[in-house]
């Protein structure tokens, strides 16, 4: 009787072979979405895709020209991920274009945020999910820099994710931030000194966001030149000192009827945010403290968006249907 053969070597491999789970290359594995058209800076460009290794997901692909650039960001993205700061952008994948030679960092795709027209509540929802993202990462000495409306997502959830951290860099005392980084309009006063190594500017910008969703609460205050490229540090100063006089005022019983009491907590919040001097202004952790920060949802009665603007109509006919004549605020610029 003849011992059994062996297969030939060959069938060996390809019987082996069909156990190893293939792995896509990248290009296979992100499918272009052709219904979202991408962008493109000078630095990067995004572009939608689907990942075909998790059920078709849609996923954003930023494609990053300069080597050194893309590595400073990777190194941020990983280190906040490391530490799973949450209300931060998830990094899905990286890996280097084969045609381009790009670093391409691969993010879930999200949700865009509304510019305006939020109910009181839901500011102050997101500016608690900020304010805790912020003392996370400031925590491992990094600051974001870029802190816009355009950099703020939302997650299936509803829950705020800060996004972009292409300008990110680790804070070090022997190293100043570059002079002016950031979006005209949301850039902290001390960013102009070439002395800044803090994580300071990051609440500054912070404070221009919470400004823009509460320009409908607090009319006559200037909020709605607020996120212009013409904005100045000292047009913010001037908005904070329009709001410390309003408010003065309510308190002498010169101001009727006087704001809703989360309505003064979130306008006392922002002009600690737009503090000029960097060493005074409120810290993300102390922002998490703020009255508007730990107020229940209860608390916000009468706030919501269309009771606030149905009553400012109201006061305004009860009024003879006109309001005071306000002054009005000049931008000028260098």
């Amino acid at each position: 009787m003849k011992p059994p053969q062996s297969p030939p070597h060959s069938d060996i491999a390809k019987a082996a072979e069909s156990f190893i789970p293939k792995v896509k290359k990248p290009s296979e594995r992100y499918v272009c979405n052709p219904d979202i058209v991408g962008t493109k800076t000078d630095l990067s460009s995004i572009h939608f895709a689907f990942d075909t290794s998790n059920n078709r997901a849609p996923v954003v692909l930023k494609h990053i020209f300069d080597a050194a650039i893309a590595q400073d960001e990777l190194n941020i993205l990983r280190c906040i991920n490391d530490a799973d700061v949450p209300h931060c952008v998830k990094l899905v994948d990286a890996y280097i274009d084969e045609e381009s030679g790009a670093q391409v960092l691969v993010f879930p795709q999200l949700n865009k945020i509304s510019a305006g027209q939020l109910d009181l509540v839901k500011v102050a929802r997101y500016m608690k999910q900020i304010a805790t993202a912020l003392k996370a990462v400031h925590a491992l000495n990094i600051v974001h820099l870029d802190l816009t409306l355009c950099n703020l997502m939302l997650d299936d959830s509803d829950n705020i994710v800060i996004i972009d951290w292409g300008l990110a860099r680790f804070c070090s005392p022997k190293e100043t931030h570059p002079v002016g980084r950031g979006t005209a309009g949301y850039i902290a006063p001390e960013m102009f000194t070439g002395m800044c190594t803090s994580t300071s500017p990051d609440i500054y910008s912070t404070g221009v966001i919470l400004g823009q969703w509460l320009e409908p609460y607090l009319p006559s205050c200037y909020l709605s030149n607020l996120g212009s490229k013409l904005v100045r540090p000292c047009n913010t100063s001037a908005i904070a000192r329009r709001i410390a006089d309003r408010m003065e005022a309510q308190r002498y019983g010169y101001e009727i009827p006087p704001w809703a009491p989360m309505i003064a907590a979130a306008a006392d919040m922002l002009m600690r945010m737009f503090e000029a001097e960097s060493d005074k202004r409120v810290t993300a952790g102390q922002m998490l403290g703020c009255k508007f920060l730990t107020a229940g949802d209860g608390e916000f009665g009468g706030t919501d968006l269309a009771s606030h603007v149905t009553s400012s109509v109201l006061r305004a006919s009860q009024c003879g249907g006109s309001r005071e004549r306000e002054p009005t605020v000049v931008i000028r610029y260098r």
